[in-house]
């Protein structure tokens, strides 16, 4: 999937800009890495690239992909919860019932969860 970026700018209705005017094309096959400081918009940006949240200025495209997806920053995800549970947490989020949200999470039936 490539991913273009054109004049991107982000804000919190009450806060000051994260950033402004970023431009940037990722391209298939490349790997990239996103480094600031806490706070600087990291996390943001990514919800952006995502499609979770929409800019506050610019465009951003995903070209050849309907699924984005990342590894936050606790790679071991949270305590007591299964590994089901963390990845229908973003379709919880965008809306979708649980029982849906399973169902679109659910690897190919040669799999097995266990609970």
């Amino acid at each position: 999937m490539q991913v273009v970026i054109d004049s991107v700018g982000h804000r919190f209705p009450t806060g000051p800009w994260l950033f402004r005017g970023l431009t940037a094309r990722l391209d298939p096959g490349q790997v990239y890495a996103l480094v600031g400081p806490s706070g600087s918009g990291k996390s943001t940006l990514l919800s952006l690239i995502a499609g979770w949240v929409a800019p506050a200025e610019g465009a951003i495209e995903r070209l050849g992909s309907g699924r984005t997806s990342w590894v936050f920053q606790n790679p071991h995800g949270a305590p007591r919860r299964t590994v089901l549970d963390h990845v229908v947490l973003p379709l919880l989020a965008a809306g979708a019932r649980r029982r849906e949200a399973e169902a679109d999470a659910a690897p190919p039936t040669r799999w097995r969860w266990r609970r």
